[in-house]
């Protein structure tokens, strides 16, 4: 997770990070992760992060070639195995 402006700014000294994801090439099934699929609270994502069952509450999705996602600062994100990715970021 990239943080906002203004935490950015505040503690780190510059801009946050926007990134956009360009799916060169994707095995059949391969996915990304992009926010929640629900809403949880600060103690149950560390709960989660601890008990390593993170994945279990992120919006996992499935992506083809030629996908495109735009990842704004403050969400969380990661790519799946199988994907041959091309991200720019600014």
């Amino acid at each position: 997770v990239h943080p906002n402006d203004v935490y950015a700014l505040k503690n780190e000294g510059q801009y946050s990070k926007t990134e956009m994801w360009y799916i060169v090439e994707c095995e059949e099934g391969a996915s990304l992760y992009y926010g929640f699929s629900k809403e949880i609270s600060k103690e149950e994502f560390v709960e989660r992060i601890e008990n390593q069952t993170l994945l279990e509450v992120l919006n996992r999705v499935e992506v083809q070639k030629g996908d495109v996602m735009f990842i704004e600062p403050g969400t969380i994100h990661a790519i799946g195995r199988g994907n041959v990715t091309y991200w720019v970021y600014a």
